[in-house]
């Protein structure tokens, strides 16, 4: 935002001004400092022009009735520069902002502020295309780090927030919930191997009613709570055996047969009911050693 004059020149009745000419004069020194060079209306800057501040700030482009309205570029004395379209000393339209930490914002200004669509650099590398609202990125979005990875759907406030998918360089992905960055409500968590939970998140641990199931056909369904089985559940074996437990704190406490199971095997010649990986994965894994990567904007 261009800083406004603290003493501008007196002006006459805006009708009067309208009714001269534009025109150059030589340069103008305000009571503030501030040296205005370029075109005026009466006593408006109106037209194309160039004011430098006492800190070494400037404003180079179009006025209009004594504000920087049109396309114009200002340089901060820090360094940071604007160039795009202004309305009345606001970024206003479409243009470019480079900051002097590296990060870079291209896109669409509301009043001063980031508002539609835009492509947001990051010092860190990392690269936003999408909506923003209020200076932040709100609405649908792609975010992209310098690991590869990649998130893509809701943001609120400037934060993952809402439903989308994230996937890291290794293959692993997540499609489901997000709140202030993590995973938070339903979902389904993918790894490259083939495993995969589908269920509950509470801050980017499982938590609620979720299934887990292995490469080897074998699976769990039940409860969970702090990223641990945790409460009653089925598990099914390779070989599509179920089961009904208890948990607590990713501890087994009970195993049965299911129901259904029991009445089954009733019709059938007696056998022995074979212990197999039904809640672990083939590198012995349970299901509560297996966490997923917290992750934050």
């Amino acid at each position: 935002m261009v800083p406004v004059d603290c003493c501008r020149c007196c002006k006459t009745g805006g009708k009067e001004a309208l009714d001269m000419s534009l025109e150059s004069r030589r340069p103008h020194k305000f009571s503030n400092g501030a040296v205005y060079t370029g075109q005026w209306l009466g006593t408006l800057r109106h037209g194309e022009g160039m004011q430098v501040w006492p800190d070494g700030a400037s404003y180079q482009g179009q006025w209009e009735a004594d504000r920087s309205t049109g396309h114009g570029k200002f340089v901060h004395s820090d360094g940071e520069l604007y160039e795009g379209q202004w309305l009345e000393d606001r970024r206003h339209g479409v243009g470019l902002l480079d900051r002097i930490d590296g990060a870079r914002y291209e896109g669409e200004w509301h009043r001063d502020r980031r508002n539609g669509h835009g492509v947001e650099l990051l010092p860190g590398g990392a690269r936003y295309e999408g909506e923003f609202a209020c200076g932040h990125k709100d609405g649908a979005g792609r975010l992209e780090w310098p690991d590869g990875s990649c998130y893509e759907g809701a943001f609120k406030g400037g934060a993952i927030c809402g439903k989308g998918t994230h996937a890291w360089p290794d293959g692993r992905g997540y499609c489901g919930h997000f709140a202030k960055g993590i995973m938070h409500g339903t979902g389904v968590f993918l790894w490259p191997d083939g495993r995969s939970y589908e269920g509950d998140y509470a801050k980017g641990i499982r938590a609620g009613h979720g299934t887990m199931r292995w490469t080897d056909g074998s699976s769990f369904e039940g409860q969970w709570r702090h990223g641990k089985q945790h409460g009653y559940g089925v598990a099914t074996d390779l070989e599509g055996t179920r089961f009904e437990e208890h948990w607590e704190n990713g501890r087994e406490i009970s195993r049965k047969l299911a129901a259904q199971q029991r009445l089954s095997t009733q019709c059938q010649c007696s056998r022995s009911l074979p212990r197999v990986s039904r809640n672990k994965a083939p590198n012995g894994q349970t299901a509560s050693d297996i966490q997923e990567p917290l992750m934050g904007l």
